[in-house]
C-alpha cells in the first residue's frame, strides 16, 4: 500500500472524492494541495518583485 511521502498517511485513508486524489500518487491530496499553494505563492511573489 502506498503512503504519502510527506505526511506518511496510508493511501486507503486519502479522501477518494477529493479532486486531487490520484490512486498510486506519491502525495495525498492535502499535501499536494499545500505544495501547489506554496508554489503559487512563490510564483506570485516573484512576479511582484
Amino acid at each position: 500500500m502506498n503512503r504519502c511521502v510527506t505526511c506518511d498517511l496510508p493511501e486507503d485513508r486519502w479522501p477518494a472524492f477529493d479532486p486531487l486524489f490520484i490512486c498510486g500518487a506519491a502525495m495525498c491530496p492535502d499535501c499536494s494541495r499545500h505544495d501547489l499553494n506554496e508554489e503559487a505563492n512563490r510564483n506570485h511573489a516573484e512576479v511582484n518583485a
